[in-house]
């Protein structure tokens, strides 16, 4: 079935609480019952979420059989309730409710599916974990099954960029508007004061004490408990490449697998190898919705796109089990070779820590889509200590998880104390791209022995998974170093580490080098994207722009950068949102580390114009919000 689309606004799903969700319902314009498929988020369904994001897609699924819900979180958009912290269980507990009562509607025929891409992937690991008898698939997509690890605290290290000056103050003024659609009810703005007064700033549930003492841990989502069929789709520049790995290689039912070199996108939209994502979305769904026997269940489960060698193919398991670990081996100086270098006696290289590195890798985080990589990290590298292997003779392809296995010393308390490493490729003419990375805290290394008078730690820092060609002439490059700013927090003062190469205390670099497959599978076949599904739609504007500024006389550098969108959600009615921040680190007093936020979202309608404003400012130790709401011009509401 392909044709004509039927949009039913404001379809009221009732919780067991009392408490009544909002949904927009796709149908097709025929009879049914249809199979069910199911977006749950708080990107606001008639905001820059759903009508600025998810319509095409829902729309295109319904012009295939299928009913599409498109709903809001409770305490958010068009739904009753409070919201006062994001990833709380109860955001499960809904979805399930949400897919039985979807299950036992007339125009359902009993089975329901479940995707997203970020959130809404993330609510359809948690709410399939719930087992809800009548969920039969699911899609996740860019999506992760711990929210702490993943935005806010990652191995002890305290993150930045995604959730302080972003995430937190732009979510913060959308919980704060009140139903973008005039829904006809009489009780809108008892609704909206509702969560004026209910829905905390998100910012509070990561700084200070957790909503409740076993917050962290009930907020992660089993995915052994995941027995539906299940499609994930990632990216490798994504922010969630380990989680969906780790989801897909726990989760119990039939499952694939696709990895892109995608950021945080949709896989059609991406300036960067786009596929037709949706044509593999609309197979799973076929097969598990309507029971077709396409023949999805029984290809290879693993699709992954090799970066530097500009290639698709298919894998029948992951990890790869032909992969072999090559372990190279620092040398004091700058050197990495097969072996540890002066076996029986360690040396040591001094780093000196600056706040600022990690400025040239920003365009890889996920965040600041669609800012173009990869951009050459010789600023960040020169700021690090580096280890060079020698130019390849031949091609060498890393598909995995690297891990860097570290031994330093330092004066400094562990826990002022970030270990960062990255892994690059450096090509022939000099030019330095980052291949992987990532930090732990200090504070999980464990004591290895004593140098001297120093004592030695130990900490093993497992990258980033990747898959990724080294081309031939080309060399493989270690990084280390105490800092990614505007990744995570920086350390709160200077600092130096002795880092150790040789035997006993040999740093290594471990690669999980994989050779060609013998026989080879047939490449996958993704299809020819013709056009991205979504070409704008009510989309009147949308845009970004980031900007770095290094002071070499201050020694202060800084991230600017801008989002906005504005759309026509109906007729008489405008939504808009914008968002201007700023991260700043000076190297000589990296406790004076700061973000600052505006974000402005606002409501043109006849029946009472709003803005909802947001300052926010969190520096090392402390978080400032301050929200003012007008409506028709006049203030309405404030807090700080």
């Amino acid at each position: 079935m392909s044709g004509a689309v039927r949009v039913t606004h404001d379809v009221r799903v009732p919780m067991s609480d009392g408490v009544r969700l909002s949904g927009n319902l796709y149908r097709p314009d025929g009879p049914g019952p249809f199979p069910a498929i199911l977006t749950y988020i708080p990107y606001l369904k008639d905001g820059f979420g759903g009508l600025g994001g998810m319509d095409p897609y829902q729309r295109h699924f319904a012009s295939r059989g299928y009913a599409v819900v498109q709903l809001d979180f409770r305490g958010i958009g068009s739904s009753e309730g409070i919201n006062p912290h994001p990833f709380d269980p109860r955001e499960r507990d809904d979805a399930h409710e949400a897919i039985e009562w979807i299950a036992a509607q007339s125009w359902c025929t009993g089975s329901v599916g479940m995707w997203g891409v970020s959130y809404g992937g993330i609510t359809a690991i948690a709410a399939a974990t719930t087992r809800p008898p009548h969920l039969k698939a699911i899609v996740p997509v860019h999506a992760t099954d711990d929210n702490w690890g993943a935005m806010f605290v990652h191995r002890g290290s305290r993150l930045m960029l995604l959730a302080d000056p972003h995430w937190g103050p732009g979510m913060t003024a959308n919980n704060l508007l009140p139903p973008l659609r005039s829904d006809g009810t009489p009780d809108w703005i008892e609704r909206w004061y509702e969560r004026l007064e209910g829905n905390s700033p998100w910012h509070l549930t990561w700084h200070g004490e957790p909503p409740a003492p076993d917050y962290v841990d009930r907020q992660r989502a089993d995915p052994g408990l995941v027995d539906v069929p299940m499609f994930g789709i990632c990216g490798w520049q994504d922010a969630y490449p380990e989680d969906m790995l780790r989801v897909f290689s726990k989760a119990r039912g039939p499952k694939r697998i696709l990895f892109g070199p995608w950021k945080h996108a949709f896989p059609d939209q991406t300036s960067v190898e786009p596929v037709d994502f949706v044509a593999e979305m609309d197979r799973w769904w076929d097969r598990w919705l309507k029971g077709e026997r396409n023949g999805v269940d029984s290809e290879p489960p693993v699709t992954i796109y090799v970066q530097g060698a500009g290639r698709w193919r298919s894998e029948l398991e992951w990890p790869i089990r032909r992969g072999e670990t090559q372990v190279h081996c620092t040398a004091a100086g700058g050197g990495l070779t097969a072996v540890p270098s002066s076996a029986g006696h360690a040396e040591a290289d001094v780093y000196e820590y600056d706040a600022r590195v990690g400025l040239a890798s920003a365009a890889y985080d996920s965040v600041l889509d669609p800012v173009d990589y990869p951009a050459d990290q010789t600023p960040d590298d020169l700021g690090s200590l580096r280890y060079d292997g020698e130019p390849l003779s031949r091609p060498v392809e890393v598909t995995g998880q690297p891990a860097v296995t570290l031994y330093f010393s330092t004066a400094a308390p562990l826990d002022e104390v970030d270990l960062v490493a990255k892994l690059l490729d450096v090509t022939p003419d000099g030019h330095s791209h980052l291949v992987s990375f990532d930090s732990l805290s200090g504070s999980r290394a464990e004591p290895a022995g004593r140098f001297g008078e120093d004592e030695v730690h130990a900490a093993t820092i497992a990258l980033r998974p990747t898959s990724y060609e080294f081309g031939e002439g080309h060399r493989v490059r270690l990084c280390i170093s105490g800092a990614n700013f505007p990744a995570i927090w920086p350390a709160p003062r200077r600092f130096s580490l002795r880092v150790y190469s040789g035997e006993p205390y040999a740093t290594q670099l471990a690669l999980p080098v994989v050779p060609p497959q013998v026989p080879a599978l047939p490449a996958p076949d993704l299809g020819i994207l013709q056009a991205p599904v979504a070409p704008g739609g009510p989309v009147v504007d949308r845009g970004t722009a980031y900007s770095t500024t290094r002071d070499l006389v201050t020694r202060v550098s800084s991230l600017h950068g801008r989002r906005w969108v504005e759309l026509q959600v109906e007729p008489h009615t405008r939504y808009s949102s914008r968002q201007d921040f700023e991260l700043e680190v000076d190297a000589d007093h990296p406790d004076r580390a700061r973000t600052s936020t505006r974000a402005v979202a606002r409501l043109d309608r006849p029946m009472g114009a709003v803005e909802v404003r947001v300052d926010a400012e969190t520096t090392l130790r402390a978080l400032s919000i301050r929200a003012e709401v007008d409506l028709d011009g006049r203030p309405f509401w404030e807090r700080t």
